[in-house]
């Protein structure tokens, strides 16, 4: 059992290289920093903030790749409840916490049927636009007296080494929490269906649903 598939027993996969090329077509840097024989971990870099993305292997790192998951930590940034709870309200795919005085939001993504670019793109697409709304709530509320200016492309706040030297326990530590979702079927992961172009049903207009529902 892989350290964050946590109980799951899909056998769906996709192929790694793929997803690398999608990350690496969607954001400006894509960088391994970890690497053990169930896990894969990405240093990743959009022009506005960066974060982690971790790939979980069925049967070693050349294999195929059975969850995506995505974590960014913003350091000195903690909203309030009242923002933290209307985040959350807001996010699509991701989930925000608050851990040792941090801000964290995470989301993670069950490999569901054949890898193909379109779909891969709504995961991505769900990320960004999630973590659009992040950035608009942790610049609600001034940050932290000892932070200074907000510069988000510096808020990772993990050390690429550490994760190196300990990548299964870092997966342990920050991925399996929860169950991960998928792309809803009944709206392709757009969210909306119909002639009318109506909210999902099925996902409430998010576009995923969990994926043990």
């Amino acid at each position: 059992m892989t350290l964050f598939a946590g109980k799951s027993k899909r056998h769906a996969s996709w192929p790694r290289a793929r997803i690398e090329e999608a990350l690496r077509g969607a954001f400006t840097s894509v960088l391994v920093i970890g690497e053990d024989v169930s896990h894969t971990i990405y240093d990743v870099a959009d022009r506005a903030f960066r974060f982690v993305v971790a790939l979980v292997h069925e049967d070693g790192v050349k294999a195929g790749v059975s969850e995506v998951g995505f974590l960014a930590r913003f350091v000195g940034f903690r909203p309030s409840d009242r923002v933290l709870r209307q985040l959350n309200g807001e996010l699509h795919l991701a989930a925000a916490f608050i851990e040792e005085g941090e801000l964290y939001v995470l989301a993670k993504v069950a490999v569901q049927g054949k890898f193909a670019d379109q779909k891969f793109a709504l995961i991505l697409g769900a990320w960004k636009r999630d973590m659009s709304f992040v950035l608009e709530a942790v610049q609600r509320e001034p940050p932290s007296p000892d932070r200074g200016h907000a510069d988000f492309s510096e808020t990772l706040g993990f050390d690429p080494g550490e994760i190196g030297r300990r990548t299964g326990a870092f997966c342990a530590a920050y991925f399996w929490r929860n169950e991960p979702k998928v792309v809803c079927d009944a709206c392709s992961g757009r969210g909306k269906g119909g002639l009318l172009a109506r909210e999902c049903a099925t996902c409430d207009g998010a576009g995923f649903v969990e994926a043990l529902r």
